[in-house]
């Protein structure tokens, strides 16, 4: 299984824990497949960097680390997309579309309310932990 996360997911996972730290155990456990794209992973490091000078005691390389060596990289494609209410959740929709992921799991309502791309669907973490998993 082919899975996108957003920023939200990575950063609450690091930081706060609670289902996002559990998705990430999943992937731990090659449950499923990490699909990322460069923007992604610029988005977040940055974000992520900004947590960090937040809460310096959250060690942040080993994950950044991580996701760099063991998601798959992705080259979204040009290609027309769904219509998101906040244009940078595009690269989440294009990135899923391109590298065929089922979901992408996100808290952002934004993208929620997008539901389904060609291929998948976009899912809470809540959702994807129950139905999912």
């Amino acid at each position: 299984m082919r899975v996108v996360l957003d920023t939200n997911i990575v950063v609450s996972g690091l930081f706060f824990k609670g289902i996002p730290d559990h998705i990430f155990e999943l992937w731990y456990q090659r449950k499923f497949d990490l699909l990322i794209s460069p923007d992604i992973l610029n988005e977040y490091t940055r974000v992520i960097g900004e947590l960090n000078r937040k809460y310096p005691a959250v060690q942040v390389k080993p994950l950044l680390d991580l996701i760099t060596l063991n998601a798959h990289v992705v080259e979204p494609g040009k290609g027309p997309i769904p219509s998101c209410d906040d244009p940078d959740d595009e690269i989440f929709l294009a990135t899923a579309m391109a590298g065929k992921a089922h979901y992408i799991v996100t808290g952002d309502k934004a993208l929620l309310r997008v539901k389904t791309y060609p291929g998948g669907q976009v899912i809470s973490p809540k959702q994807f932990i129950s139905e999912v998993f």
